[in-house]
Parts: C-alpha cells; structure tokens; sequence
C-alpha cells in the first residue's frame, strides 16, 4: 500500500495536532512546563515534559532540570503507555548526556589505526569525508556493498533517498 502523504498534508495534520494540545484535557497538561517550589526555587528548577529517544518506543517522559542542568528523568504520569514508570534505557539518558567520553563533535583520525590520535573537524568536513566514502564504495563495489538500518519516524527520508539510489 503506498500513502499519499504529500508534505503540505503533513504539515497541515502536524498545525491542527499542536493546537489541539492546547485545548485543554488531560493530555495537554502533560505538555505544560510545570516549575517547583517557591518563586524563588521556580528559576532553578523546572520540569519540562518530552519524549524519551533511547528506543523506538518514545515514552512520554518528564525531565528534571535544575539550574539548566538534567538532573532526572521520570515517566509521565498522564502518558497513557508508561504512565510514571521509565525503563532503565530512558534512566541512562541523563548518565549518557553528561558522558565525559560522550563523542560531540566530529572527529578524525591523525595517527595510525589504534594509535587513540584523533584531531577536530568540522561538520561541513566530516559530512564531506563521509559523502566521498560513500560514493568511491557505489563505485568501485556496486550498490549491494551498502545496506542501511533505520528505524523510526525520523529515517523516513534517508530511506527514501536510499531506496532512490537501489541500495537495500
């Protein structure tokens, strides 16, 4: 079955679900910024509602920050799936944020393979890199040397681009 999903349909449907949230019920008070304690407590300690990311689930999930900084992550009590409760995955996105080997830029090899030396670049340099590794391999080896693994909503495109260009 193919859909017809044109992007203006898309963007229509996605205005009309965000001003829905904010016509009351339940469910829009899951999406409410909810401060804590005192006027005073409410400029260092907030709850911001989002989505866990850590699986394709996407549990609806409450997360502490105090003083711009993640401290906890809790379920969401008006989600309908997980309520308050969060798996271990979602608890490790906060030790994953604050990582101190958390990778946050890209990064290129100077030194020999397993040498551990390393040096900055750009993104422009590192999609660049990427982009030409990509396609010597299209070349020199066909289009079944590549295979993609994406899931979720947001690999919708690359799937599309994949599929574009034959490879699986």
């Amino acid at each position: 079955m193919k859909t017809r999903l044109s992007r203006r349909l898309f963007l229509k449907g996605a205005g009309a679900s965000a001003l829905a949230l904010g016509f009351g019920g339940r469910q829009a008070n899951g999406f409410s910024v909810a401060k804590e304690g005192g006027e005073e407590a409410s400029q260092s300690t907030v709850t911001v509602p989002t989505v866990c990311a850590m699986c394709r689930a996407r549990c609806l999930l409450q997360a502490r920050v105090k003083n711009g900084r993640l401290v906890k992550i809790e379920g969401n009590p008006s989600a309908a799936v997980n309520g308050s409760m969060v798996c271990a995955r979602g608890q490790a996105a906060v030790k994953l944020l604050y990582d101190p080997d958390r990778l946050k830029y890209p990064l290129k090899r100077v030194g020999e393979r397993g040498e551990g030396k390393w040096k900055r670049i750009s993104w422009q340099e590192a999609l660049s890199n990427v982009a030409s590794q990509v396609k010597k391999n299209l070349i020199v080896n066909g289009h079944e040397s590549l295979a993609l693994f994406a899931g979720g909503p947001s690999s919708y495109y690359i799937k599309k681009l994949f599929q574009a260009k034959g490879i699986s």
